[in-house]
């Protein structure tokens, strides 16, 4: 009997006697804790698997994922395990299915036949995961009667073409005398530009560009990017407390936790920043199977969200004034903080704040005599202009 016993020890051991459960559940942790490679070398075909399932992932924006064995089915040297699958996809959540992997007995162990279908069960070796989005219209800023006055306005973005410079410091030169420029800064960014990036150097409103157009032809390699971005009538128009809208940098985006993605415009400053849920909306966002780089199918799709207007009461004086003067008056209750007077900019404009602990933003017309404000106060009212932006808003 003891020899009929080893006998049949042996026998399991050199037929992969552990179960097909020995090896898709260490290949299922692995993919779990982001060891793709580790993953991919339980199946018969590791550097196919593991380009699969590192690709996979990045098509999901870096998403994790938890998968779990749900149970095995054998026959003869043929196994068939489900699977459930959990990913956790930046901006979009919880996206859960059902997979299942296949496996084949070998000489000492059950390996995995590798194929994309273990990921998901509608992939192949020319359809990938993916995901898109659709960035949300971004609310107004409106006055007093509902008229918006921050509102999408035509731009242009000036800059190189990097395959059509050939001598980058004659370029940077002749741009230059045309536009606002750092040309040391700018020639740094043009020399380190792939060959066909597009470097920005500035952006211009299109009354502004027009006056440069013409002579923006002659810069070799200059190009002028059409665009809309939200604005006030002029770039003065109480600068200060709007605020500006400009691309996310990385450490925003971290900080905005997938509510935003490359490439897209958020509050800077001011209102736009204070607000930046309030007017950016929420993007539609989907996870797709693409093919060449395309969406084809969609899989899941979570609904955007237009940005809401926020409402202040402003009320300009002469929009295209230079002179032009404002107070701010943040009202909750009949208790106010106090008020602060500061240069907005250019033209000595001049911004009275009140504010109370909470609130609406309430912006009336109200002359102040800007100039006749010294330096050394204005420093000291940006700088409370600036708590107050940070603090009470």
């Amino acid at each position: 009997m003891a020899a009929i016993a080893i006998a049949a020890a042996a026998w399991l051991v050199t037929r992969g006697g552990e179960g097909p459960e020995a090896t898709a559940e260490p290949f299922l942790a692995a993919w779990s804790r982001g060891d793709d490679a580790g993953a991919a070398r339980l199946t018969d075909d590791a550097r196919r698997a593991a380009e699969d399932l590192e690709a996979n992932r990045r098509g999901l924006d870096g998403a994790s994922v938890r998968a779990r064995l749900l149970d095995v089915s054998e026959d003869g040297d043929a196994a068939r395990a489900r699977v459930e699958v959990a990913w956790d996809v930046p901006g979009i959540g919880r996206w859960a299915y059902r997979s299942a992997l296949s496996l084949r007995r070998g000489e000492d162990r059950w390996t995995i036949a590798w194929s994309p279908k273990a990921v998901h069960p509608r992939l192949n070796d020319q359809r990938r995961l993916g995901t898109t989005r659709d960035p949300a219209a971004r609310g107004d800023i409106l006055d007093r009667d509902g008229v918006a006055i921050v509102r999408p306005r035509t731009v242009y973005r000036i800059g190189l073409a990097r395959d059509k410079v050939d001598d980058v410091a004659a370029s940077v030169s002749a741009l230059g005398a045309l536009v606002d420029l750092d040309e040391r800064a700018f020639t740094r960014s043009v020399r380190g530009a792939g060959p066909q990036q597009f470097v920005e150097a500035i952006t211009l409103r299109e009354r502004d560009y027009r006056k440069i157009d013409r002579a923006l032809e002659d810069v070799p390699g200059a190009l002028a990017v059409n665009d809309e971005v939200p604005l006030a009538e002029n770039r003065a128009f109480a600068r200060a407390l709007l605020g500006t809208v400009g691309p996310a940098t990385a450490e925003q985006l971290d900080r905005l936790d997938g509510q935003r993605g490359p490439g897209d415009e958020i509050g800077q400053s001011g209102l736009q920043a204070r607000y930046e849920e309030r007017l950016g909306g929420a993007a539609g966002r989907r996870i797709v199977i693409r093919v060449g780089g395309a969406p084809t199918d969609t899989l899941l799709e979570r609904a955007g969200r237009d940005g809401r207007p926020l409402r202040t009461t402003l009320d300009a004086l002469a929009p295209d004034d230079r002179a032009r003067l404002f107070a701010v008056v943040a009202t909750c209750g009949t208790t106010n903080a106090g008020v602060l007077c500061c240069a907005n900019g250019d033209g000595g404009l001049c911004t009275d704040l009140t504010w109370n602990a909470t609130g609406p933003v309430n912006v009336v017309s109200q002359p102040c005599a800007s100039e006749s404000t010294s330096p050394a106060a204005n420093q000291m009212q940006w700088a409370l202009y600036d708590w107050a932006l940070q603090t009470l808003l």
